[in-house]
This record gives C-alpha cells, sequence and structure tokens, in this order.
C-alpha cells in the first residue's frame, strides 16, 4: 500500500467551509483552494485473475470501500461521484461493500469490469490528466505485485505474476499520477500468497515490499507502504478488506486525529503502522517493527490531509438547581457540581471542538462559560453591559464544531452574538427591541444552517455566517398575543423541516423560506423589513 500526496490542504467538503488552520503550517498558505470539483478518482480492485491460480480475495472490497469513502462519505468527500472511476476484476465479498457498488453506481459513478493492464493504464492518464490544479487526483490500487531487477510491478486482470510486459510498473504509474498537482495514491500488490487456497504456503520474495525510493523531480510528496521491506501485505479475513487498507479507512474514519478531528500525515502514519504491527504480532506471530514505510518531504509531517471529525464520545447531562449546575454522565454518575451563587439562565452539553469530548456551555446573567467533563472552565465570554437572555448551540458553520448563538438584552436594544467553539467571537447582530428566543435549524441537511429569533412579536431567519436577516415577519393580534416558543420540525412529515412559532393563541408553521404554511395563532403575520422592531 502507498500513499502519495503532495504538499498542501486536501480535504474539504467546500471550499469556503472546510478550514484546518490550527495545524495549517505557514509553506502550505501559498497553495491554491482546493476545489472538490476539480478532483478526480480512480480505484482499481484485481480479485480474479486470467490465470487462475492467482487471487486477491478482498481486491475488489477495497476498491469500492475506499471509493465509497473518498466520493460519498460526507466526512471525506474528496471527489464527486461523476469523476470516480471504479475499475475492477470480481465481485465484492462483503454484503455492505455490494451496497456500496450499488450507490456509487446511483451516484453515476463510472465502473469498468474489466481492469485489465491496458484499460487501467488508459484509464489512469485520463484521470491524472483531468484533475485541476486546484482539486486532487485519488488512486487506489489492490492487486498482485512482484519485483524483478530493483523495479516494482502491479498485475491486472491479464496479467502473468513475474511478466514485466504484461503488468504495470510502479514507478511509471507515480510519474503519471505526478502529472496532477495534487495526488493520494493507494497501492496494496505485495500479498504474502500468490496462489489460491495456499494460505499456509511460503511465500514468494518476489512478491515482497521493495525498499521506498523517493521519485525524482517530485517535491512535497509523502508515500506510505503498506509492508517493511522484505515484508508483506497482508489480508484480513475477519473484516474482509487488506489489513493496510482496513486501517487506513479506520484512520480516516477520524481514528488518526488530531485535536479538532483533522488527520494530518504523522497521526495517519502512526495509527496505520500501529494497526499493522498489533495485527501481525496477533495473526502471524511476529513483531515487525516498523510495520509499513514511510518516506516524507519537505514539511509534510503536519500537511493536513482530512478533516474527519470524531463521532461525539460518552455524553453529558446537566441539570440545574437554582444556581447549581451538576453534570452526570451516561450512567446518572456524578462528574462535578458548581454553586456560581447566581441563578443560571440554561446550561447545553456539546462536543464543542469536534475532540470527541463533551463539553457544557453555561449561561449566567452576565456572561456565558464552558466547562469540561472534569469541571475546568475552558473560557468565559461576557455580554458588556447587556444581560444574557438565553443561547442555543449547533453547528453553524458545517466543520464539525458547535457555536453558540446567545442573546444579549439591554435597556432599549439587543445584541445576537455569534462565539465560536473558542469562545470568540464570530459576529454579531444588533436590534433595536428585546431578543426573547432563538433556535438553530435548516430544512433539510443539504441546505446551509441558518438561526431563527424572535422578540415578542417579531420572527427572523438570519444567515448563520454573515448574522444577517434574510426575512423578518411581524405578529398582530387583538390580544397583543405574544411569542412564548419556537421549535424546528418536519410537521408536514415531507422530510423538511419547517419552523414553529407558539403564541397564547397557538402556533404558525413557517417555512424556512418565510411562508405561512399552517395557522391556528388567532393574529396575522405581515411581512416586514428585516431588521425592523
Amino acid at each position: 500500500m502507498v500513499l502519495v500526496t503532495t504538499m498542501g490542504m486536501l480535504c474539504s467538503k467546500r471550499s469556503a467551509t472546510r478550514s484546518v488552520e490550527p495545524v495549517m503550517l505557514a509553506d502550505t498558505l501559498a497553495e491554491p483552494k482546493f476545489s472538490r470539483e476539480n478532483s478526480t478518482g480512480l480505484f482499481v480492485g484485481v480479485r480474479d485473475f486470467h490465470d487462475g491460480n492467482l487471487e486477491v480475495p478482498y481486491a475488489v472490497d477495497d476498491a469500492i470501500d475506499l471509493a465509497y469513502r473518498f466520493a460519498l462519505d460526507q466526512r471525506v468527500g474528496l471527489v464527486p461521484p461523476p469523476r470516480v472511476v471504479l475499475a475492477i476484476s470480481g465481485s465484492p465479498q462483503k454484503a455492505e461493500s455490494k451496497q456500496r457498488l450499488r450507490e456509487l453506481e446511483s451516484a453515476r459513478a463510472h465502473i469498468v469490469r474489466n481492469a485489465t493492464a491496458d484499460n487501467i493504464f488508459e484509464i489512469l492518464k485520463e484521470q491524472a490528466a483531468r484533475a485541476g490544479d486546484d482539486g486532487i487526483f485519488v488512486l487506489s490500487i489492490a492487486s498482485h505485485g512482484f519485483q524483478q531487477h530493483g523495479d516494482a510491478y502491479i498485475l491486472g486482470s491479464n496479467s502473468s505474476f513475474g511478466s514485466p510486459e504484461s503488468s504495470l510498473r510502479a514507478a511509471t504509474i507515480f510519474d503519471i499520477a505526478a502529472q496532477a498537482r495534487r495526488s493520494l495514491i493507494f497501492i496494496d500488490a505485495c500479498r504474502d500468497r500468490i496462489g489460491r487456497g495456499s494460505r499456509g504456503a511460503t511465500p514468494d520474495p518476489a512478491a515482497a515490499a521493495p525498499q521506498i525510493r523517493r521519485m525524482k523531480n517530485v517535491r512535497g510528496q509523502v508515500i506510505f507502504y503498506a509492508a517493511a521491506p522484505g515484508e508483506y501485505a497482508y489480508d484480513d479475513p475477519e473484516h474482509q478488506n487488506g489489513v493496510f487498507t482496513k486501517a487506513v479507512l479506520d484512520g480516516l474514519d477520524g481514528k488518526a486525529s488530531a485535536p479538532h478531528g483533522v488527520v494530518v500525515v504523522d497521526t495517519l502514519y502512526r495509527f496505520v503502522d500501529r494497526e499493522v504491527h498489533d495485527w501481525i504480532r496477533d495473526n502471524k506471530h511476529r513483531v515487525v517493527d516498523p510495520a509499513t514505510q514511510i518516506s516524507m518531504e519537505g514539511n509534510t509531517r503536519n500537511m493536513p490531509l482530512c478533516e474527519c471529525w470524531r463521532s461525539p464520545g460518552a455524553r453529558i447531562r446537566p441539570e440545574i438547581d437554582r444556581t447549581i449546575v451538576t453534570a452526570y454522565d451516561e450512567n446518572t454518575r456524578m462528574l462535578w457540581q458548581k454553586d456560581f451563587g447566581e441563578p443560571v439562565v440554561a446550561a447545553i452539553a456539546a462536543d464543542l471542538d469536534a475532540d470527541s469530548f463533551y463539553e457544557v456551555v453555561i449561561g449566567l446573567h452576565d456572561r456565558i462559560l464552558a466547562v469540561d467533563r472534569d469541571g475546568k472552565t475552558l473560557w468565559t465570554r461576557n455580554g458588556e453591559t447587556r444581560t444574557l437572555r438565553t443561547f442555543a448551540v449547533g453547528d453553524l458553520f458545517e466543520k464539525h464544531t458547535n457555536q453558540v448563538v446567545a442573546l444579549w438584552n439591554g435597556d432599549h436594544d439587543s445584541r445576537l452574538t455569534v462565539l465560536d467553539h473558542d469562545g470568540s467571537e464570530h459576529s454579531s447582530f444588533d436590534y433595536a427591541g428585546p431578543l426573547q428566543r432563538v433556535v438553530i435549524g435548516r430544512p433539510t441537511n443539504m441546505h446551509a444552517p441558518k438561526i431563527v429569533v424572535a422578540s415578542a412579536n417579531s420572527l427572523m431567519l438570519l444567515h448563520a455566517k454573515k448574522t444577517v436577516p434574510v426575512w423578518q415577519q411581524i405578529f398582530r393580534s387583538a390580544s397583543a398575543d405574544a411569542i412564548e416558543g419556537l421549535r424546528i420540525d418536519d410537521i408536514n412529515h415531507d422530510n423538511r423541516r419547517d419552523i414553529g412559532v407558539t403564541t397564547a393563541g397557538g402556533t404558525t408553521w413557517f417555512t424556512f423560506d418565510g411562508k405561512v404554511l399552517r395557522q391556528s395563532a388567532k393574529g396575522t403575520w405581515e411581512n416586514a423589513k428585516p431588521g425592523r422592531r
């Protein structure tokens, strides 16, 4: 297995919203922006060969799983599915991989079911050439391989083991891939056996991993190899993937992430090497240290590969008793308790910085603070001369961190502030009147999040990043009913969420476009210029 990548930011769902500045190096800041739309991918899996004595049992699964990760998994998603080519020989073994193949086909990925050496070579040239300067070319090949006269070769479905003439020279593959400004290459070809049913047979030395040599005239490159020199890559029958491929998939799933959910070259290497080392020790009863190879040029050790946020870990449940906040774990075990000596406005648990650990955001009359699982205060933000009315917490910027939207009321006006996960102020919005309620929501997961805020008689929808009103509705009623509640729900059961506004006389439901869906509240709603009291 080889991973090759050039310097620069590689993983982004959209260039405007992906950022990993905490680990960005000065050398990478000058790189062009990343564009998913200009990226391409080629994923090759050769399970069946014309030579009936050859087989790589999970090669097709490896190719499909990596293609799915890079095209359809939102946590990685570097390549649009229509710009993906999947070249395979044979069928996947896992039910999960079979389903992923169907999903890739439905998403218009191009499937080639005749992965001969010539076909692979021609598609490789096409896909590398299609990758734009601000995109990336992702290549993975799972097959057999061999060495001859110091060169490494990879087999297509029609190749003969030990025949350079019918095989693909690895150095040529790397040279073609290097035509793209950015490239990620995975090659898993040095299997510990070449015959069907010969798992216990003596490995062929020609199939062992070569010593990595840095490619000439290519700068800022990182190379991972699945095996140490003279060693072999293995298949994992339990998970039905190559051992190294499984480790890479797990690493890009967030298990190799540094703080803030970013996978960098160094963290991925250390994770993969440890996983492969442990598998060989447990299953082959051998100690290989290191178990893999890596070559890093320049300042690539901390280069961001992907923002693969970790799934939130154990939840925290905060409870308020007047001036006291108590935090409990999932088993109702008390983690900490704090008496603030004044009434607590609200306490909300959320994984603010996408590090897999929940924090608790606590609101007091003049400030907001974040407290970690151990009860340590992480940051505090005050309202200056205003008093905190309420706040909401949510992922406003689709970076998988959480932001705090707070409402601060003065004597005659209000201020809405957006605080980032570290407590820094991102933006604010001033309103000539008291703002009282706020929620964060969006109609579907394909839409950007929005801020919904209400005063006693008006409802506004704000752009989350710019913090400016998009539309406003004002409520008029003979009894001067006030807005008592806001909520987001799929009221029509049409897979689109709507905005519910409750008054004493009933509830009105709005679309996120500001249109009234249904109304039981007694009164009328009027379109108003956004920001009007």
